[in-house]
């Protein structure tokens, strides 16, 4: 089934009252299709439930209302990260293995 406006997810306020997952009861075992009548879905405010297509509200086509456009970085301005470019950095022999003393190991904690 295709909707016109989307499930839309919010952060819940409390867990005891607004919060859509915490108020859903568990599919313990699914849902068969005499179950599938008894299942309410929670109206709350930070889950606002999608709303099936009509005539009123026809299903939107991104390509009509929508252009994606893409921006292209330079490569000189994309800096990936775990990269240096500092001249003077110097890289430590990583085959050694680094033994802490006790002043180092204290303000690790």
């Amino acid at each position: 089934m295709q909707f016109a406006v989307p499930m839309d997810w919010r952060e819940p306020t409390n867990h005891v009252d607004n919060c859509y997952f915490c108020m859903t009861p568990p599919m313990n075992m699914g849902w068969s299709r005499k179950k599938k009548g008894r299942l309410k879905y929670s109206c709350i405010p930070s889950a606002i439930q999608a709303v099936p297509h009509s005539a009123d509200m026809p299903i939107l086509d991104p390509s009509k209302k929508w252009e994606i456009v893409q921006d292209y970085v330079e490569d000189e301005e994309f800096i990936s990260p775990g990269t240096s470019h500092d001249p003077d950095f110097e890289a430590e022999d990583l085959n050694e293995p680094h033994r802490l003393n006790q002043a180092e190991l204290s303000d690790l904690v």
